[in-house]
């Protein structure tokens, strides 16, 4: 456990590093600010798997859950979708005739 981080498991051990799921929330937050909350709590929700539902997300936040990182990981990939980025970071190209 590495103190006051809240993060278990360690490089090169058999033991599966986990986070709170608060911390994931967080990361995810971090990478995506202008995601809001809902999209957020059901990409969470998806990550647990099994059906988990918004709801049981918040319920398993407020209780500190530790997750698998490489687990999460997994299921949040199946069934994940590219979107694209706003059309405002693009730049519009004319084609030239």
């Amino acid at each position: 456990m590495v103190c006051g981080s809240g993060v278990s498991g360690a490089a090169g051990s058999t033991e599966q590093l986990t986070v709170p799921l608060g911390k994931l929330r967080e990361a995810i937050t971090i990478a995506d600010p202008d995601k809001p909350r809902l999209a957020v709590s059901q990409l969470l929700a998806r990550g647990l798997g099994n059906g988990v539902s918004v709801e049981m997300v918040l319920v398993k936040e407020a209780t500190q859950l530790a997750v698998s990182v490489e687990s999460f990981k997994s299921k949040l990939k199946s069934g994940m979708l590219k979107r694209s980025p706003p059309e405002k970071n693009y730049q519009k190209h004319e084609r030239l005739y």
